[in-house]
């Protein structure tokens, strides 16, 4: 759903994305992982197609619960003449709330390692 100052659109979003960690396995994880994304957007007036936003990032996992990202978004939108530009620059930190249990020995370890 969406709101805007002409009142309330419905807008259906669907992504298809695809990402490989890479490197060295340290800790029960891969440090790196390349991820590539295209996001599509219509809505159910005329014209139907919105907006499409294809997305390339590189992400670096710090810990096993967190992760920072940078990337390169190209976005295509096709009602409005955007000012602000179609090329942006991504960065991103990432910190996982509710991660997998694991046991009090592996989260020690964690810890002594950081």
């Amino acid at each position: 759903m969406r709101w805007t100052s002409s009142g309330f659109r419905n807008r259906f979003r669907y992504r298809f994305g695809i990402s490989y960690p890479f490197g060295k396995d340290t800790k029960g994880y891969k440090p790196f992982q390349a991820s590539f994304s295209n996001e599509l957007f219509f809505t159910d007036n005329e014209p139907y197609f919105e907006r499409n936003r294809i997305q390339m990032t590189l992400n670096y996992k710090t810990t096993k619960g967190s992760a920072i990202q940078l990337g390169y978004l190209h976005q295509f939108y096709y009602k409005i003449n955007d000012e602000t530009g179609r090329d942006f620059l991504v960065v991103g930190f990432y910190y996982e709330l509710f991660g997998k249990a694991t046991s009090k020995t592996a989260q020690e370890n964690e810890l002594k390692d950081n």
